[in-house]
Parts: structure tokens; sequence; C-alpha cells
């Protein structure tokens, strides 16, 4: 059996030899094919070896692909899992829940009508001691109270605006990511939505300050009589200043913050007003309570200790002629305030004891929605791999070995020739050996007819190789190859030179498709000289208090007006750098989006856009505020005694000031239609010149329903906007008790007895039972108008019937009445008041023309992919078994063979022949 063995692999050849070579020559022949039988074995078993031992010391990189994962599927995937999301957009709101629980003031007795009218003397008001609790309390809690309103409306704005936002997800985040990215979103909504407000409210509360307007129960500058002529008196004004035993003197003129411990005094209707407090005595010191320059400012330097306390509150009630009961706040362990806090520090943080957020992972998940998930994984090629790859890769080696060592050797072992060969006649036995004699079909056994047959299939066979083989050539040759070349993470030197050489081709895909701005921006403000000169500095406000003291000079003297102006100055520089600084950490905390790398330039621009778009909004910002502040004081013609009043008389005409009214509500309007289309305008620019963020191109259907309800949130958010600041400052007008010009809101009482330096008493004037001491919102109907405490409340609680109606706006008919017929179109009937057409933004209805050939344009989609089923074609078979070289050279061969067989057919058949 050995024997046997050795001897079938010493005789092995699998190279036929020419049978018509001589015999000697084939004798060579036949040697030189069993060499070359051995090399080829030798030479494939090695070959064969080398791949297996590649396989097996290599690992693989599979990439894995789920389609549609749940959840659950995905928390199991590996770290390095990409899973695109099929909606990269959304909105906060379908996964975020925010609320918040406001410190138990806010829900108490101490913000009620009850305690507030419990503890409100009245006409009495001034009569107390100046600095008699009596006198300001009331005002103070009101002010309490329009601070939880104020700030429950802030926040249930700013969390709708929240929930608005979008958050951009272009992939499925881990539940870790996620919870820690919208925890900094949350973080940074509740500083932003605190400090805005903080903001506003020190703007509005130090512009009301410094604009010196006089407080209708007098805790700024107090009124007194200054004998006239011939026993006629004017009303003069004094500035207040706080004294105590423990501090030295404190002038309201020149300290905004000027305070002192509030108390209960033993005083009632002293000619005069004295506040030298060691010349006076209390009943009771009211711990934690402040009184400063004006009654805002009071409840905010002031803590609520004493209405922690039931004692203390129930002292306190004593001093007032009731016998309502009341119940002290509890002291809890789990808020986030001290019982000494004051009520500033509280206000700063919204009021709110703690947000209440509920963050949904799973409703993130159903909304990101990935179709599918990616990774990659490093594995052993396993045993059928392999093996069907050897098996794959042999008919090739078989094929190219075989003729490379056959030819090889039949060239090393060429025998010498004996006669002398030119190289035209060896060209040419070449030639003729290939063309003439060459047969790839030879088997043992054909005779010389079916040799010859063979030999015509074998010059087909190359035939048509060759034109197949010329055909691909030709094709490579003449169609441009597009070469996908990937360089991974490139650094910023290798893509300048690759944007400089193929700028209009060049795709780098960011690994973060968004980013803060603060990543790679600065933002250093420089401000005016101003700002930084002498001209705002405590010590030249002084030296112009000082400058005036002992001097009297008419209104009109700009000397008689310097402190307050360079106060008002110092004042602008100072909100101004509070406001740009809050809006430039809340810009640079932005996020910028950008799915591929931008070239320098395109970034510059588009940094050059945002930037002018950013300063132009904190300008219109910080300028709405002045505005709406300028408007609400010359409408109210709020008081400010020395600059746009001379009181000549105690008698205040408090009777023909109510026909006046009218006037000062009609400029109202005019001002409030302006600021309102100035106010959509701006924000109108800002969305119009905002990036819409899609993935793919939307549906007609689709874009119509996404811009409507991008409209609807404009529509929603923008009035706020405005309404916010505008409602602060009336809240802060109000519960200031400031006085108005018009004396709607507070008079000065008429003594019967006057005497030089007495105090002149303002007292509340009262509409239907609401007192203004009480509300700043009293009104009622005059003429088919409303009068009131202040003409801009009253402008607001006026409904249209009067504009509707010639009679009631000019019977002359000089001016014309609103067209009736128009309320058939209009969203506001005829019993619309003017403040629910204000919170609309005066706004009839918004015309929007949306084009969807418009946005198709500017989307411009590259391509577009679509998947269907339909049988296998035969043709893309085909080609794909051509792409095979194995395959190639099989169907070559068996078309060869056919062609010969279907011509030797044809040939041989017999036609028959007709004889005569």
């Amino acid at each position: 059996m050995a024997a046997s063995l050795e001897n079938y692999f010493r005789n092995l050849n699998i190279f036929d030899s020419d049978i018509n070579t001589p015999g000697e020559r084939r004798d060579h022949e036949h040697r030189s094919n069993q060499i070359a039988t051995r090399i080829f074995f030798l030479i494939l078993l090695i070959i064969l070896i080398i791949v297996v031992l590649f396989f097996l010391l290599y690992s693989q990189t599979i990439t894995i692909t789920v389609h549609n994962p749940s959840k659950e599927q995905f928390e199991n995937l590996p770290y390095n899992v990409y899973c695109p999301c099929s909606h990269i957009s959304m909105f906060y709101e379908e996964f975020v829940t925010i609320e918040a629980r406001f410190h138990q003031v806010c829900s108490s007795d101490f913000v009620s009508n009850r305690w507030i009218r419990t503890i409100f003397t009245g006409s009495n008001a001034t009569y107390f001691y100046g600095l008699d609790f009596r006198t300001y309390g009331s005002a103070s809690f009101q002010a309490l109270a329009s601070f939880c309103r104020l700030s429950k409306d802030n926040v249930l704005q700013n969390i709708v605006s929240f929930n608005k936002m979008s958050f951009i997800s272009p992939e499925i985040l881990s539940q870790t990511e996620f919870q820690s990215q919208i925890d900094a979103s949350i973080e940074q909504f509740q500083l932003f939505a605190s400090n805005e407000f903080q903001t506003q409210l020190n703007f509005v509360q130090d512009m009301i300050t410094l604009s010196k307007l006089q407080s209708g129960l007098q805790t700024n500058y107090l009124f007194a009589y200054s004998a006239f002529d011939n026993n006629q008196f004017i009303v003069y004004r004094s500035s207040l200043s706080y004294r105590s035993r423990s501090t030295n003197s404190c002038v309201c003129t020149t300290d905004m913050n000027c305070k002192i411990s509030s108390k209960i005094y033993n005083i009632f209707g002293e000619a005069r007003q004295i506040t030298n407090v060691n010349n006076v005595g209390s009943l009771m010191d009211i711990n934690g309570f402040i009184l400063s320059y004006l009654l805002v400012n009071s409840i905010l330097f002031s803590t609520l200790e004493c209405f922690y306390n039931q004692i203390c509150l129930n002292k306190l009630i004593s001093y007032f002629p009731v016998n309502d009961k009341f119940i002290a706040m509890t002291i809890s362990n789990k808020s986030r305030f001290n019982i000494n806090s004051t009520i500033k520090m509280i206000v700063n943080q919204l009021m709110i004891e703690e947000w209440i957020t509920n963050i949904s992972y799973d409703k993130y998940y159903t909304k990101c929605q990935p179709n599918l998930c990616t990774y990659t994984i490093k594995k052993k090629f396993t045993f059928m791999f392999i093996l069907t790859k050897l098996i794959s890769l042999l008919g090739g080696l078989i094929l190219i070995i075989g003729f490379i060592v056959r030819y090889s050797v039949r060239i090393i072992r060429r025998l010498p020739r004996i006669e002398p060969i030119t190289l035209s006649q060896r060209l040419k036995n070449i030639f003729e050996k290939i063309w003439l004699n060459l047969n790839i079909f030879k088997h043992n056994g054909s005779n010389e007819h079916q040799h010859k047959y063979q030999r015509i299939a074998t010059r087909l066979y190359l035939f048509i190789l060759l034109i197949i083989l010329f055909l691909f050539t030709l094709y490579i040759l003449l169609i441009d190859e597009v070469h996908h070349i990937n360089i991974s993470k490139p650094i910023e030197s290798e893509y300048k030179q690759l944007e400089e050489k193929y700028s209009d081709n060049i795709i780098c895909p960011c690994s973060s498709i968004k980013m803060n701005y603060s990543t790679f921006i600065t933002i250093q403000p420089y401000y005016h000289q101003l700002c930084s000169s002498d001209l705002i500095t405590p010590e030249w406000i002084n030296y112009n208090v000082v400058g005036i003291q002992g001097l009297t000079y008419l209104n009109i003297d700009y000397r008689s007006n310097a402190q307050s102006h360079f106060q008002l100055l110092a004042m602008f520089c100072q909100q101004a750098k509070q406001i740009v600084n809050s809006s430039i950490e809340t810009f640079l905390q932005t996020q910028f989006v950008s799915s591929k790398i931008d070239s320098r330039n395109l970034f510059e621009s588009k940094m050059k856009l945002f930037i002018s778009n950013w300063k132009s909004t904190i300008l219109k910002r910080f300028l709405r505020i002045i505005k709406t502040f300028q408007i609400i004081i010359q409408g109210n013609l709020l008081m400010n005694i020395g600059l746009n009043v001379d009181t000549t008389s105690t008698n205040s005409s408090y009777r023909e000031t109510k026909i006046q009214i009218p006037i000062g509500q009609f400029r109202l309007l005019t001002s409030l239609c302006e600021l309102s289309q100035e106010t959509i305008n701006d924000n109108l620019i800002q969305l119009l010149t905002s990036n819409y963020i899609n993935q793919k191109l939307l549906s007609e259907q689709l874009f119509d329903q996404l811009s409507q309800t991008t409209m609807n949130q404009f529509q929603l958010i923008t009035p706020d906007l405005f309404l916010n600041i505008f409602n602060l400052i009336r809240e802060m007008t109000g519960t200031n008790m400031i006085m108005s010009t018009w004396s709607t809101n507070w008079i000065f009482f008429t003594e019967r007895i006057i005497n030089p330096q007495w105090a002149a008493h303002t007292i509340p004037i009262i509409y239907q039972e609401c007192n203004c001491g009480l509300s700043w919102k009293c009104t009622q109907s005059y003429r088919s108008m409303m009068i009131g405490c202040y003409p801009l409340e009253t402008l607001l609680k006026t409904n249209l019937q009067c504009f509707y109606n010639q009679d009631c706006i000019d019977s002359t008919k000089t001016f014309q009445q609103l067209n009736i017929s128009s309320l058939k179109l209009s969203q506001f009937h005829i019993n619309t008041t003017i403040e629910s057409i204000l919170n609309n933004l005066m706004i009839e209805e918004y015309v929007i023309n949306k084009s969807y050939e418009n946005y198709f344009n500017q989307c411009s989609p590259s391509s577009c992919l679509y998947t269907y089923m339909e049988d296998y074609q035969l043709t893309q078979g085909i080609l794909s078994i051509i792409g095979l070289y194995s395959g190639l050279e099989i169907l070559t061969r068996c078309l060869s063979i056919l062609l010969v067989k279907l011509y030797l057919r044809y040939t041989n058949t017999i036609t028959p022949e007709t004889t005569e």
C-alpha cells in the first residue's frame, strides 16, 4: 500500500504533454511537468498554510446592525453603539415636566386681602408717626403679594418657554448621558429665570427711586406747608432722613438703601413729622421688619421673623382695632430659606422653595425612535469562515500558480537548440505554438478531428475573453472613478490643506453636532468712558449735594437736579453691565448646531451674524425696559415734586381731574400701540432669521404642521416677553404708592387750621368702596369710560363700547368712531377690555404665508433613497458572476464549446436535393 502510494506521488502529473512532440522531447516535457506538479503542490500548500495562519492569528471587525431596537435591547448593547434618532429635534415638554413649589408665605394669610385690610389704616395712615409700621405696613404686604403674583406668573411663562425649546439629539443617548444633559439644561433655565427677574426688578426699582417719584405715604419725601402770601400756603417737599441710636444719619436723597428697624410708636396726629428716633417712644419693635426709602425696598430688606412667632404676631395685631385671628407660619427644616432670610433673598430665587422636575427617559427614547443601531466587535474567524475562504480562493490559486509554475519550469529546463534561430523566427514559432497548437480543451482519447475543433474552441474562448477584458479596460479608462478617502480624526492643519484642494467636495461630519458657544467664543465688553469716570462716583454725587446745601434754586435750574441726573447715569451704567454680563453668560451657554465642519470664511461669517443678532437683541431688551417705564410714568403722570409738579394749593381739584383723565388714557393707548408693534416686529425678525433644523426633507403636509406649530409657539411666547416687564413696572409703581399728578390716587387733605412747617397729610382716594391705599387697581365707570387710581389701570379696564359709539367719541364728528362692521371679523367683541387686547399685543390676527416650494429649494436634497420589494433580476446575477474571475473563465469556456458545437451541428446538417 505504501509502495503504491509512493509510486503514485512519484509519477503524479497534473499537466498534460503535447502528443505531437517527438519522443525525446516528450519525455523531457513529461519530466518537466512532473517537477512542475511537485512545485505547484508545494507552493499551493505553503500559500494555503499562510492564509490559514493569517485567519487564525488575526481578528475580524464585525459591524452588527440591530433594527428597531427596544429600550431594553439598547441598554444591553455595548458602549460604542451608534443609534441615530429618526427625529433629531424634539421639544423638552415631550419628556420633561417642571413644577415649582413656592415659599409658604405665598399661600399664607399674610398675602391675603383679609390681612392687608386688617393692618390698613386708611386715611389715618400719614397721621401716624412717619416711621410707624401702621403707616406703611399694609402697603409693604401688598408689595409682598405682588412679588408672589409676579413670581408665579414669571415661573409659569418661563416653564412654557422652556417646554417649547428644542432639544437636539442626533443619536440616542444613554440614560446617564441623557440625565446629565437635561439636568444641565434645567439648571441653566432655573438660573436664567431667576437672574432675569432679579435684573428687571433691580432696574425698575432703581429707575423709580432715582426718578424721585413721590410715595403717597411719604416714606421717601415729606410734605409740609410753607407760608406764601396773605395766609396762603404752598406744599413743599423735604428729604427724609433716618437716624437711630446705633447708626449715623442716612439721607434718602444720597443713599437709596436707607433703612431703619420697624416699630410701633405712641404718636398720632402730630403737627410735625419728627425723624429722630431718640425723641420718640416706641411701643413695639417688629423683629426683622424694615422701613426704607420706598415701600418695595422696605419689604425686600425685611425678614419674616415676627410672622413665624405667634406671640410677636399677636402683639402686632393688638395695635389694630380688629378682632381677626391670624396663625403664624411654621418653621420647616426642609425649607431652603432660614427664618431670618430677607425677602430679597427669597425674591431673588423667584419665591421658589423647590423645583420639582420629572424627566422621562422612556418618552425621550420613544420620541427619538432609532430605526437601527450599529456597533463593531472584534472576533476570531470561525472554522466555517476559513473553510469557505479557502474554497473560494482555491480555484484562482490553482489557475494562477499552475500557469506560473508550469511555464517557469519549462523555461528553466528548456533543451538547447541544434540550429540557430532568429528572433523573428522564434516569435513566429511562439505564435504558431500558442495560436495554432494551443488547446485548453484537450483530453486523452481525442482524435485529430476532435483536436481541430478543440483548438477552434480555444481560439474562440481567448477571443471572447479578450473582448470582455478589453471592454472592461475601456470602461475603466473612459469612466472617472470616484474615490472615497476617509481620514480619521484630522487635525486643523490637515483640514485646511484638504479644504484648499477639495473645497467643493470635502465633507467632514462633526462627531458632536452641538456645542456651546463658550467653547470657541469669548466676549469682553468695553463700556463708554462715562461708566468708569469720576462722574458716576459717590464722591461726585455727594459733591453735587453739598454744593447746593443752604441755597435755593428754581426748579428749572440744572443744579437742583444735578444729583438725580448723575445718580441715574451711575445706575444706567451699573444696570447695563449687569444685563450685558448676564446676556453674555446666557449666550455662551447657548448651543451652536453644526452637522459638519465649516470653512474658516463660512464660520466667521456665521459668527458675525450670530453676534450681530445677539447684540441687537440685548440692546432692544435694555431699551424696551426704559421705554416701557417711560410710557407708564408719563401716562400715569407720576409725581416728581420739583420736577413735574408745582403744588400751590392744599385743596386738590380732585373733581376736575376726573374730566382730564381720558387725556392721559389716550396718550397711553397711543404709546402702547407703538410699543406692541415694535415688540412684534423685533420678535418676527428674530424668528425669521433663526435656523430651522431638520435632517431630512419633509412632506408638504408635515411641513405645514411643523410651521403652524412654530407660529403657535411664537404667538404664545411673544406677548409674555412684553407683559413680564410691563406688569413688573405696574406692580412696582402701584405697591410703592407713587402719587399721580392727576390726583387720582392720593390727594392732600385740607386741614381746618394750617401753620407753617406743619405736615401736609395725604389720603387715598376711594372709588366705589375700593380704596387706592388698598389696591392701586381701583376703577369706576365715568361717562362710558373708566376712572381710577392710575390712568393706565383705568385704560386697561376700559372696554370698546365707547369707541364704537360716535356720540361717545365726538358728537361733532370731527373724529370718527371705530368701524362697527369690523366686529364681525374681529376676534375681540365689543365688551373686550383694552387689557385683553394688550395681552395679545394688540394683534387682531397673524397672516402667515408658507411656501413649500421655497422650503424645498432651500433644502435642496442631494439625493433620495428608497427601497421596494421585487424579484431578483437575471442580468444582475450575471453581472455579479462576471465580477469573479473564475466565473468569467468558466463562462467563456462553456460559451466557446457551445458555439463550436452549434457550428458543427450546422455544418453537418444534410440538406436534401431534388432530382429531376
